[in-house]
């Protein structure tokens, strides 16, 4: 069976994106308890971002039909969850301290 990629790809976005964007809060929100600036690059990494497919995509689409992914697609996942996370890091960080 051939998956439409311009569906499917909307769907897996559309989850990458909020995972992203609530790995990049978290992230921010641990960094002020331990009483740090939220400053500077992206602190995370792709390691990182293909374990939240796993955990957090990949359920989710589950539940919507979508069974499996293809090595290919669980990459493009990680690669989105990962610059969504960025972008909004990067957007919102804070200056470092002199």
């Amino acid at each position: 069976m051939t998956r439409s990629l311009t569906g499917l790809g909307a769907v897996i976005g559309r989850h990458a994106h909020k995972t992203g964007e609530r790995w990049a809060n978290e992230t921010r929100s641990r960094i002020h308890r331990e009483r740090r600036a939220a400053a500077g690059g992206w602190p995370g990494t792709m390691s990182e971002a293909r374990a939240l497919v796993a955990e957090h995509v990949v359920p989710v689409l589950a539940c919507e039909g979508i069974i499996a992914l293809t090595t290919i697609e669980r990459e493009e996942a990680a690669r989105r969850v990962y610059h969504s996370a960025r972008a909004l890091w990067l957007q919102c960080r804070e200056k470092e301290a002199p």
